[in-house]
């Protein structure tokens, strides 16, 4: 099978989620076809497109309708829990905090470049929601992530903010810290749910960089008897075929 020459964070995380899953899906492409999205992917990327939309800490009522209206969002209560979504990550204190800072990008692509000491140079890609520069130019990014799954926690998102904190670091910030806002998920007083993880340093680059070069060699070794995870949240929707999978997914 040929070398993984790019990979995005999505791919880390899958492998690291389910190394078979993985093979199938990502390495063979036995994944759903793009119309048949989760509800929640589908739910996740309208509520990105409010926040592209929003100025001043406000939605852009006129594009919602539009939005709404293409994508067949028909339902009033489905339309209100994405405004309130949105809106709770537009209210946050964390979302202030990075709106204040310099330089600030939305909707950030990368395309970053891996040092293989053994093989080709591998590239990282992806985009950021939103980051900005504080006033001592370490760097604060923030991702927005949908769902209700109540049993998230930061660790999950582990190989996605090492991923933005490389990319971060090798901008020349001295230090990389990312939060993760959960909108849907809120606690006392109707806080949206935030992880925090770093600060990360220049003196985790390298680290960093090998671990992902590590992992993209051990992502090619993938096949049909790579390890398993058992987890329902993991398999649901898996294309594994039943007799390629110890685990029932009944």
């Amino acid at each position: 099978m040929a070398d993984l020459i790019q990979i995005s964070y999505s791919d880390l995380g899958a492998y690291h989620q389910c190394a078979r899953r993985y093979y199938y899906e990502k390495r063979l492409r036995m994944g759903t076809l793009p119309e048949l999205a989760t509800t929640a992917v589908k739910r996740g990327t309208l509520m990105h497109t409010l926040l592209e939309g929003a100025e001043g800490g406000v939605l852009d009522e006129s594009q919602a309708r539009v939005l709404f209206a293409r994508e067949q969002v028909v339902d009033p209560r489905e339309q209100e829990a994405l405004r309130d979504a949105a809106q709770r990550v537009l209210d946050s204190p964390v979302y202030a905090e990075v709106s204040a800072g310099a330089d600030i990008r939305r909707e950030r692509q990368f395309y970053l470049a891996l040092r293989d000491p053994v093989g080709p140079v591998r590239f990282l890609k992806g985009y950021i929601d939103i980051q900005g520069t504080r006033p001592d130019g370490s760097l604060l990014i923030l991702d927005y992530k949908s769902g209700t799954r109540a049993e998230a926690q930061a660790s999950d998102y582990e190989d996605q903010a090492r991923c933005y904190a490389l990319v971060g670091l090798a901008d020349g910030h001295p230090s990389v810290e990312v939060r993760f806002i959960r909108p849907e998920v809120t606690g006392d007083g109707g806080a949206a749910q935030v992880f925090a993880l770093g600060p990360y340093t220049s003196d985790d680059s390298a680290s960093i960089e090998a671990s992902l070069v590590s992992a993209i060699h051990d992502m090619e070794r993938t096949g049909p008897d790579s390890p398993t995870a058992a987890d329902a949240f993991i398999c649901n929707g898996c294309p594994v075929p039943a007799a390629g999978c110890p685990i029932s997914r009944d």
